[in-house]
């Protein structure tokens, strides 16, 4: 999992998928800093231990209740962004 994620920061950075995100209606996208790509990967290594020692049911809900959470604060989620990326959202007004 964690070389999945590491994959994934690598990946995020590359000047395509830096462009998707642009062309999503993020237009001042830059990219990850290190500081966000190390936290992501720190939260990746957090959660994966996290579901260790908890039942799946409560994984699920902890993850439904992030994505909830971040797009009440933020109107931005995992969802968000992946469904950007495929081109089928754009950025909220």
């Amino acid at each position: 999992m964690v070389l999945i994620e590491t994959l994934w920061e690598f990946i995020e950075n590359t000047p395509y998928v830096i462009e998707k995100y642009r062309r999503s209606g993020h237009p001042d996208y830059a990219g990850d800093s290190i500081v966000n790509a190390l936290s992501d990967l720190t939260f990746c290594i957090l959660g994966y231990f996290f579901t260790l020692y908890v039942p799946w049911s409560v994984s699920l809900l902890t993850i439904l209740a992030f994505e909830v959470a971040a797009w009440i604060a933020i109107k931005d989620n995992l969802l968000m962004n992946v469904l950007a990326l495929l081109g089928i959202r754009k950025k909220p007004v």
